[in-house]
């Protein structure tokens, strides 16, 4: 027998409307934080660092050449927007540091870190327009994966099925399921 899913009408702006402001915690973004730094192993020369850099210029600087995080030489030690579940020490020390300020050293995983807070950006919503596309293809395969819960449901309610025990036992070896003999302790 031939047959095929229905394929589900896709989503009007209305639905899309709706199923955004029904899952609107869905569409916010954390608060991030943008920092520089500089990660080194001895607390003492993480102190050396901080009196001497006093500007962003200066920091960037010293991060190409001192950075012990890997990758971050090359970006002069920007770690871009950070958010608290990536960067948990980073960012609850950022949050105490005022923008444009240089502070630490923060101890992270038995090395330091001098950090550079650059902005700071509070939780926001993210507008329907922007997020208008991935509501379609969020919608649509809810919707798809809906019509296929469906029409699996109806063809086994269609399916008659029919058990015949004798052909069912003659593909079991007994022999491998007969309980194994015990021996006294």
């Amino acid at each position: 027998e031939n047959d095929s899913l229905p394929y589900p009408d896709p989503p009007d702006d209305g639905e899309l409307r709706q199923y955004y402001e029904d899952h609107i915690t869905d569409y916010i973004k954390a608060p991030r934080i943008r920092i520089f730094e500089i990660m080194v192993s001895k607390f003492t020369d993480a102190k050396k660092l901080k009196r001497s850099v006093n500007s962003i210029k200066q920091f960037k600087e010293a991060a190409k050449e001192y950075t012990e995080r890997a990758g971050k030489r090359a970006s002069s030690g920007d770690m871009g927007y950070i958010m608290e579940k990536y960067y948990p020490d980073l960012y609850k020390a950022a949050e105490d540091i005022a923008v444009g300020d240089i502070g630490g050293p923060v101890p992270i995983n038995g090395k330091f870190s001098l950090i550079y807070v650059a902005d700071k950006r509070a939780e926001e919503t993210q507008d329907f327009i922007s997020v208008k596309s991935k509501l379609k293809r969020t919608l649509d395969r809810e919707r798809r994966h809906k019509v296929l819960e469906e029409w699996v449901e109806q063809k086994k309610n269609e399916a008659s099925i029919e058990i015949i025990e004798d052909n069912l036992r003659a593909t079991i070896d007994a022999a491998r399921y007969e309980p194994a003999e015990t021996t006294g302790g």
